[in-house]
């Protein structure tokens, strides 16, 4: 054999018992050591031998060849001693070591390419995917599937089947979808698999899959299945074939290939599901310090006893920090009016403040059937109703709806800028902690508007007045719009007291209120000052306009008088008019001055009438404020 073998131009060292030739092969760099029964010193050196050598240790009571792990790389075959009989039988071990060898390294380099590009961040739906495709696409196989365990049966997860026609593929996963693959005690392969080992069998004898899908996969004659596992848990099958390649065999280097690259993919796609699964913890830790920034910062502004319009003001800015939104508003429902009116906000655009002062025509049966939050209805318009709830807004809103008991009492919510990413079901459980301290901020505004509106009449009261006055001219110039205030005295009403008693002179008050809102649009704020004396606030109104909206409550409260008893009880009205224009800036006392002085025109020239604000005219005034 020796002969044989050098006349193929492979170096050979024979080991004779005792002699120590070890050293020999390891400095010629390669060839074949034929050797007896190696002895454990004899084993260790052997094991140091490099990829090139390959070692014929001979057993005389081995029935058949086997391979010896061997660190160093050496191809270490343990031979029976019958296989000496030719050289051609040791030749032909040779070479397939030779190729084996070759095709050993080859795969283990595409196999280190795969494991290389799995990644925990993917997600595990990638590595799915990555481990079928790579093996149909590097290792020759000409089919994969990927199933992951369902309690008692498997769900196809992934699939790679490149040469194979959609209609066929369709049809295949249909037919694992419709009658899941299912581990069987009975199987022949369910052995193997509860062991953790891949496992070659026929296919007509495969018990795991359905015999539909048994069926279109023919020709092909093998299937390998192959569990994955992680810490003892059967996560999956998976399965390869060489579909119908009538020359390709699974071998047992193809199994050990399927067996350490599930090992791995197992471990993988475990950890995914570890990383996953500490993922949302790390956001439910996040949205827990988040709910707690939002109670704790709220809490702590309700307890400092600030003015209720700036506390709600604070509580947004906390809300719309803590959910990066871009503004905040709150809305208190007036329900005679059936409007809601802005009880605070942060950051609102412009445009948005001056809208929305004042959002008219919402009877409270629309507003009951509002969910609790949304965040586009109210931001975009119901179409069911074809109004726009909050108009001018065009970015993404979250609006919570503020109920006591059966009845709304307000709105708040938050909006974001056009373009940017909509609120998520995070943010509005969030939102939704901060509704109890909203509501209560609420209920402070709400007993404040009681308290500054005028009971008799139902018009706002004089300080309502000052405060909506003041921010109005402020808005107006920086919105460019004029504002319109008219100041309204009762002509002669202490006559009206003397001759039928206050009663009756109370009763031409309640009526005189109705008249004037009656007479004003719903953006107007309309407020008893005095006793007698009365305001109304008008935006967007120059003089002109500010005129007629006069004289219409002056024709109301003449073709309206008051009834009393059996008779009426007519009265007249007198106004003065001052306007701030868009271009310059009033104060709150200056306007009120000039429409004090124009009123005073008014009750000189004979009562009854309106008069426009005229420098020329401005004489000391009677003072009503």
């Amino acid at each position: 054999m020796a002969e044989a073998l050098a006349g193929q131009g492979i170096p050979i060292e024979v080991l004779p018992p005792g002699e120590e030739g070890l050293e020999r092969v390891r400095l010629n760099g390669s060839g074949v050591l034929v050797c007896p029964p190696l002895e454990e010193k004899d084993r260790r050196q052997a094991a140091k031998l490099g990829p090139s050598v390959v070692i014929l240790e001979i057993m005389p009571d081995l029935a058949s060849p086997r391979r010896v792990l061997n660190s160093g790389g050496a191809q270490h075959l343990q031979l029976p001693s019958q296989l000496l009989g030719g050289a051609t039988v040791a030749l032909a071990w040779i070479g397939v070591l030779a190729s084996d060898q070759s095709r050993t390294v080859e795969r283990l380099g595409k196999m280190l390419k795969v494991i290389s590009a799995f990644r925990l961040a993917g997600g595990a739906e990638a590595i799915y995917d990555q481990l079928t495709q790579e093996l149909v696409a590097n290792f020759g196989f000409k089919r994969s599937m990927l199933f992951l365990r369902r309690g008692g049966q498997m769900e196809l997860r992934s699939f790679s089947w490149p040469s194979g026609s959609p209609e066929l593929i369709e049809m295949l996963s249909e037919a694992l979808e419709d009658d899941p693959p299912r581990l069987r005690p009975e199987a022949p392969e369910f052995e193997a698999l509860s062991l953790g080992m891949a496992t070659p069998i026929p296919i007509v004898e495969c018990g795991f899959l359905p015999a539909p899908a048994r069926e279109m996969m023919a020709p092909t004659r093998e299937l390998a299945l192959v569990p994955l596992f992680s810490d003892q848990e059967l996560l999956g099958v998976l399965t390869v074939d060489y579909g119908d390649q009538k020359d390709r065999m699974l071998t047992q280097g193809d199994l050990a290939l399927l067996d350490t690259l599930a090992s791995l993919a197992g471990a993988m796609i475990y950890n995914s599901w570890l990383y996953l699964e500490l993922e949302e913890r790390n956001r439910e830790l996040e949205r827990k310090v988040r709910e707690l920034t939002v109670v704790s910062e709220m809490t702590r502004i309700l307890n400092s006893g600030d003015d209720p319009r700036e506390g709600a003001g604070e509580m947004l800015a906390v809300v719309a920090k803590v959910l990066e939104a871009d503004s905040g508003f709150l809305f208190i429902y007036d329900e005679e009016r059936e409007e809601l009116r802005l009880a605070g906000d942060y950051n609102l655009p412009p445009h948005a403040h001056g809208l929305w002062q004042r959002i008219p025509g919402l009877p409270m049966e629309v507003l009951r059937e509002l969910p609790e939050s949304t965040q586009r209805r109210l931001a975009h318009g119901d179409p069911a109703t074809d109004w726009p709830m909050l108009p001018g807004i065009n970015g993404p809103a979250l609006v919570h709806v503020l109920r006591t008991q059966a009845r709304v009492v307000g709105l708040w919510g938050l909006g974001r800028q056009s373009g940017r990413q909509a609120f998520d079901e995070g943010d509005e459980q969030i939102s939704a902690i901060a509704d109890n301290q909203i509501t209560v901020a609420l209920n402070s505004l709400r007993l404040r508007h009681l308290a500054s509106t005028d009971a008799l009449t139902g018009l706002y009261g004089r300080r309502h007045f000052r405060d909506a006055l003041e921010q109005e001219l402020k808005l107006g110039c920086r919105l460019g719009y004029p504002v319109s205030l008219a100041l309204i005295d009762v002509d002669l009403f202490k006559k009206v007291n003397d001759t039928h008693g206050h009663p009756a002179g109370d009763a031409v008050l309640a009526n005189l209120g109705a008249c004037f809102r009656a007479c004003i649009r719903r953006s107007d704020i309309c407020a008893r000052i005095g006793g007698e004396e009365f305001a109304v606030i008008i935006p967007r109104c120059g003089e002109e306009c500010a005129w007629s909206v006069a004289e219409k409550i002056r024709g109301r409260v003449l073709e309206n008088p008051t009834r009393w008893g059996d008779h009426d009880l007519p009265v007249s009205v007198s106004l003065g008019l001052a306007t701030q224009e868009a271009s310059r800036e009033l104060t709150r006392e200056e306007i009120i001055r000039r429409a004090d002085a124009a009123l005073y025109v008014s009750k000189r020239r004979g009562r009854d009438r309106a008069t426009i604000y005229d420098p020329a005219e401005d004489q000391e005034t009677w003072g009503t404020l």
